[in-house]
């Protein structure tokens, strides 16, 4: 699994030459990175970027990413890391044609006991007890302005803090294709 976690990977991006292209700039920057990394394995290692479709079916990165340790599922729906909380992100992964330290499963459950600020913070009330209710936080995002830059539940999340994206790493991640802030989304049908 290759992911980033805090706002290292971003800084970097931001020194990089893919910064000025208009679509998918933070993507290119990966692949370009992920590709190098894969020729110096001998025979270089297959990459499966989180944007790649195998046969129409997306990569399954979250529950391979859950069980390699990087994180817990939370109830705003992302991976939250014992450390940066859920200031990570799944980029890929990465087949090798060597043997890999086994690593014991990740024991971490954030959200049992915890009194939930992810749920009052969320401006679209799309964070329940049960977790995220995605339609709901979609549309939210596209209809209201303080959601287009950031998400006030995953900033509220009490593990890592400390971690949390830049401003310009929050708006990044926080765009809909194809969507400017605050304007509603072409519907289909």
């Amino acid at each position: 699994m290759v992911g980033n976690a805090g706002r290292a990977l971003f800084e970097r991006f931001l020194a990089s030459r893919e910064r000025e292209l208009r679509d998918d700039p933070l993507d290119a920057y990966t692949r370009r990175m992920l590709g190098e990394a894969a020729r110096l394995f001998d025979p270089p290692a297959a990459v499966g970027f989180y944007a790649d479709r195998r046969e129409g079916v997306y990569l399954p990165l979250v529950a391979l990413a859950q069980r390699a340790g990087f994180g817990t599922p939370g109830r705003i729906g992302v991976l939250i890391h014992p450390e940066f909380g859920p200031w990570i992100a799944i980029r890929a992964v990465m087949l090798v044609g060597v043997p890999l330290v086994e690593t014991d499963p990740l024991r971490f459950d954030p959200c049992t006991g915890c009194p939930a600020p992810c749920a009052s913070a969320c401006v679209g009330a799309a964070v329940g007890p049960s977790g995220l209710d995605a339609r709901k936080c979609y549309d939210t995002r596209l209809g209201v302005p303080a959601c287009a830059g950031a998400c006030a539940a995953r900033s509220a999340c009490v593990v890592g803090p400390e971690h949390a994206y830049s401003a310009a790493q929050l708006a990044h991640h926080m765009k809909i294709r194809g969507v400017s802030p605050g304007t509603p989304a072409r519907r289909d049908g």
